[in-house]
């Protein structure tokens, strides 16, 4: 389903690593009916594959997931380098993160 977004096999892999990934198409899916456009789904979707691999680098498993975790994970976009230096702008992260949730 994420092939409808991003078509990069380097971003696909990205996309269904972490412990989000085995969910992403899922979640992907769910998007389009919403009437999520295009470009406002692959940042959704970039999202909640970033707060996927910061919950592995953390070691916490999927499950685990509440608000207080999200809350850790939108202290760290503030001052997150993951991707590449953001500033704090990553309104997307944290929109995909809460709808995920």
């Amino acid at each position: 389903m994420i092939e409808e977004f991003f078509e990069h096999p380097y971003t696909l892999r990205y996309m269904r690593g972490g412990v989000t990934g085995p969910h992403i198409d899922a979640f992907a899916a769910a998007l389009t009916p919403q009437g999520f456009k295009h470009g406002c789904a692959q940042n959704l979707l970039r999202g909640v594959a970033h707060l996927g691999h910061w919950l592995e680098r953390r070691a916490l498993a999927l499950v685990e997931l509440d608000e207080e975790i999200l809350k850790d994970f939108r202290k760290h976009l503030s001052r997150c380098r993951c991707v590449r230096p953001n500033k704090g702008q990553l309104a997307y992260c944290r929109s995909g993160s809460r709808r995920f949730l």
